[in-house]
């Protein structure tokens, strides 16, 4: 059958057992017990999301998703935090089917509910192992396919191995992690145990051409291209050696420009999809960054508070993008939504499921 592309923010690497892994940075890579809470719920998980078409206000008293990813059959994660004012709460991960039923439910504690807040990036490798990254302490976490935390690496800093609030996640076809350092205006990447590999961009160079301005999402596909979204409003394209191939963009809701690009996915054929967050749409573009399609309101001139798409069946706050290998795209919104809405490839809203 054919493979979901995995992506991220958006999309890993081969699933080890528990076993402590040397870092060559300042950073280091360590095992961490089994301190998931697997939880099985077999009934579908539908129902209206939090949203209104008046300005929202995202209450503190529920959580926040923002990346999601797809695994080669099509189940669907996402990683979210339940409570920003329960100090017990952790990190929960859904997992669906691709219809929306809700399969299985982990909250990671042990180490992780004060320390893992609000996750932006999730990805998934080939045996569904999983990567979430919290930009709130600048880590990465690794779950096995069965909800157990495996190993964590990262910490606070600009030196090889070190993160400053990473955002996106992506894994390539040899198991290596790409991380978006946004706070270091860099791309790193990693081995599947956190081994640092290699570093793109620099933390004080933002203006040449191929430097990053806070890199957030992120997309490898299977020739090993990496793509790109920096929230200034540029997407970019490089080869696998960080080289930048194309780049474009400028703040704007017209074609090719974005208000806060933060999630990324590219499909088979090599087109490329955007989450263009505050223009509360999606655009598509060839490989070269040509302007295909876009759907959605375009219109961010309301602000960070007025999703655009409230009612469903258009796109609102979009903050992370994953495909199957048909071509229908899967939304994860945030802020006021909480919600993963899927279309099809020509843009047509399918379903829409509520994430709490």
């Amino acid at each position: 059958m054919k493979q979901a592309m995995p992506c991220v923010v958006l999309g890993l690497v081969l699933l080890l057992p528990n076993s402590s892994a040397g870092m060559r940075g300042k950073a280091h890579a360590s095992a961490v017990g089994a301190h998931a809470h697997p939880t099985r719920l077999p009934a579908a998980a539908t129902g209206a999301a939090r949203v209104s078409s008046a300005r929202c206000v995202p209450s503190m008293d529920y959580g926040d998703a923002n990346g999601i990813a797809l695994d080669a059959y099509a189940h669907v994660y996402v990683a979210y935090v339940a409570s920003y004012t329960d100090a017990r709460s952790g990190i929960e991960i859904q997992k669906r089917s691709r219809t929306g039923t809700l399969l299985a439910t982990w909250t990671l504690r042990g180490g992780v509910p004060a320390h893992l807040r609000h996750p932006t990036g999730i990805a998934v490798d080939a045996q569904a192992a999983l990567y979430v990254v919290s930009p709130a302490t600048s880590r990465i976490y690794k779950v096995s396919a069965t909800g157990t935390l495996l190993a964590t690496w990262g910490a606070k800093g600009a030196g090889l191995g070190q993160l400053d609030s990473p955002v996106g996640v992506a894994v390539d076809g040899r198991g290596h992690v790409y991380v978006t350092d946004r706070g270091n205006n860099r791309i790193q990447t990693f081995s599947a145990m956190g081994t640092p590999l290699a570093v793109w961009g620099k933390k004080h160079d933002r203006t040449h051409p191929g430097q990053f301005a806070l890199p957030a999402g992120i997309a490898v596909d299977a020739h090993g291209t990496v793509y790109v979204a920096d929230e200034n409003s540029t997407t970019l394209i490089l080869s696998p050696e960080g080289k930048t191939l194309h780049a474009w963009g400028s703040k704007g809701d017209q074609p090719g420009q974005f208000r806060h690009p933060v999630g990324l996915a590219v499909d088979l054929r090599g087109r490329l999809y955007v989450a263009d967050k505050l223009n509360a749409r999606i655009q598509t573009f060839s490989a070269d960054g040509t302007a295909l399609t876009r759907w959605g309101t375009g219109d961010g001139a309301t602000g960070w508070f007025a999703p655009q798409g409230a009612q469903g069946g258009q796109p609102a706050f979009p903050t992370g993008i994953a495909l199957d290998s048909d071509g229908n795209s899967y939304v994860m919104e945030g802020w006021c939504s909480s919600r993963i809405q899927k279309f099809s490839p020509a843009g047509t809203s399918l379903a829409t499921w509520a994430v709490q």
